[in-house]
């Protein structure tokens, strides 16, 4: 006879039937975890439509950027390059006054000299940071606010805060200024990210199971039984 895992064909069969049976019993109202949003949600999605707003913030400082740099010195731009996109591309298609699709680091900011250099990858570094950090944040306030909806209140403020200094020096003085803006930003990243575990095995169930074998339960525990000997 067959083997299949640990139990022979006609085990394997029998509890096949166990289950579908059970799932057979099983309502869609079981499978679902009700949720009820609080007035303290609702502060929560305004402060998460504040952390796209600065991201769109930080993408205006880009075109800014490239307004005074790419913008500003198209005519040494053109004098490097014209002549090679006329003759590779064609009259047909223009070169962009913006510099695209230059993002700092290619061969149109090469001609830049070096303070525009440093204006336009400040802020497209800047962006880019932004962006990069939006899903973590997104998913770790999601997560975690279905249990620890004040705590995460308290976080997304205090990065929303260091966000808006960070937007602001390292457009105006460059990364040096804003490394401990981004460090902090990046801690409080981690925190959500620990608070989203959290609220994840406490969803799960987990945490109730590991509760009993607390220090604070083992005292409970221990003051119950005195208490029962007394009254013995």
């Amino acid at each position: 006879m067959a083997i299949v895992g640990k139990y022979n064909q006609k085990r394997f069969l029998w509890l096949r039937k166990q289950w579908i049976k059970r799932m057979a019993t099983v309502k869609p109202s079981d499978l679902l975890i009700s949720f009820e949003l609080q007035r303290i949600h609702y502060a929560l999605i305004l402060l998460g439509v504040g952390a796209a707003a600065q991201t769109l913030y930080a993408g205006h400082k880009v075109m800014d950027a490239r307004e005074k740099t790419f913008k500003k010195n198209r005519a040494i731009i053109q004098e490097k390059f014209g002549e090679m996109h006329r003759n590779e591309i064609g009259d047909h298609i223009k070169m962009s006054a913006s510099g695209y699709p230059d993002m700092g680091n290619n061969i149109y900011s090469m001609v830049l000299p070096h303070k525009a250099w440093l204006m336009i990858n400040n802020a497209q570094r800047c962006h880019e940071q932004l962006i990069s950090r939006l899903p973590i944040l997104y998913t770790a306030c999601f997560v975690s606010s279905l249990c620890y909806p004040k705590l995460v209140l308290v976080l997304l403020a205090n990065y929303i805060t260091v966000q808006s200094y960070y937007i602001l020096h390292y457009n105006s003085k460059g990364f040096n200024r804003a490394i401990g803006m981004e460090e902090t930003a990046n801690l409080i990243i981690l925190l959500l990210l620990a608070t989203s575990f959290g609220s994840s095995l406490k969803i799960l169930g987990v945490t109730q199971k590991l509760a009993k074998y607390s220090p604070v339960a083992w005292y409970r525990r221990r003051k119950l039984r005195k208490m029962a000997k007394t009254i013995k």
